[in-house]
């Protein structure tokens, strides 16, 4: 049952691919759950909140022109709730492909390494058949949470090496150290604190340097990336969505389960379980009995549970795009009225 779990949960990971139109090209055979694909892409995604913007001491800042118009039209975006995915740049869907055959190009290491989201500040529309927004000159540096984006400085477009300028880090470290001193190395003495070069060939190698702050060393706060090049952060939810099946399978299994207990469930031997779609997320559906049991929104899933995998698969705005095209996930959607009975 764990099987036809995970073979559920692949199908329904496709094609969110699809939807959101991810570059999956499955170059690397080891490479290519679409699962993993779609993680990288869903903790990059920036949900569309309203959010209290906080500036870094690298601001007040002398901009020309055309960075403050930029950087005034991503801030109203941002404090209004709007949608500024399209200003990351094309690496969020296009660019960056966990299944690719270049491993500099699985993820963006800027975000695996510090959990730093770079901007480009446009404020040009942005024709209705394009996503993304036209690369700008200017970049704005970022640490997003539900609640309220962090800008981390504004600087002209560097080349690739300079999103690898410790001086990002140390920015982030320095003015907001709480959220950066769960990954100090308690213990451990700083060396010497690795420069731009050092950091950009460590990257491109798989390797992940310690950064040096204040006297004291700590790992990314983006997690890392693997010597595959794929984020860490990644790896983390996967193991946990597999630990969550793994349960989730022998918890369905068991006879004394309230799934098996139900009445309509009674006189089925080896009843068959599957994970679909419904417009609150993910429910389990018993096949032979036609029997589906709905799983709704709580604040606190335990782990593992339906729910929990709900959340952790489909949150509130990738659900939304599902129930806007739910004809293209076809079989994988119960389209009756969700309700055991």
């Amino acid at each position: 049952m764990r099987n036809a779990f995970k073979q559920d949960v692949d199908a329904i990971a496709g094609v969110l691919i699809e939807v959101f139109g991810l570059r999956f090209k499955k170059e690397v055979e080891h490479l290519s759950d679409p699962l993993e694909r779609w993680f990288d892409f869903a903790c990059r995604f920036v949900p569309p909140l309203p959010r209290q913007v906080i500036f870094s001491d690298q601001f007040p800042k002398q901009l020309p022109s055309d960075a403050k118009r930029g950087l005034k039209h991503f801030l109203r975006r941002v404090c209004r709730g709007e949608d500024i995915n399209p200003y990351q740049g094309r690496g969020l869907k296009l660019r960056h492909d966990t299944s690719g055959a270049d491993r500099t190009a699985r993820t963006d290491f800027l975000y695996a390494s510090w959990n730093v989201l770079h901007f480009h500040l446009s404020n040009q529309p942005i024709p209705r058949e394009r996503y993304f927004s036209k690369p700008a000159d200017w970049l704005a540096f970022c640490v997003v949470t539900n609640e309220q984006l962090g800008l981390i400085d504004v600087v002209r477009h560097p080349a690739i090496k300079g999103f690898s300028d410790p001086a990002i880090f140390e920015a982030l470290a320095r003015n907001w150290p709480d959220y950066v001193e769960p990954h100090r190395m308690k213990g451990v003495l700083p060396g010497r604190a690795p420069t731009q070069d050092e950091i950009h060939e460590m990257r491109m190698r798989g390797g992940n340097p310690a950064y040096v702050h204040n006297g004291h060393a700590y790992i990314g706060p983006g997690g890392g990336y693997s010597a595959a090049g794929t984020p860490m952060k990644t790896a983390k939810i996967m193991m946990h969505l597999t630990r969550a099946l793994d349960w989730l399978a022998e918890y369905v299994w068991d006879s004394s389960s309230p799934y098996q207990q139900h009445e309509r469930l009674l006189d089925v031997t080896a009843p068959r379980f599957a994970l679909r779609l419904y417009p609150e997320g993910l429910g389990l559906f018993e096949e032979k009995t036609s029997t589906f049991f709905a799983h709704p929104r709580q604040d606190a899933p335990s782990m593992g549970s339906v729910r929990w995998l709900s959340d952790m698969l489909l949150p509130p705005w990738a659900l939304s795009e599902v129930l806007r095209q739910k004809h293209r996930f076809n079989s994988l959607f119960f389209l009756a009225n969700p309700k055991a009975s």
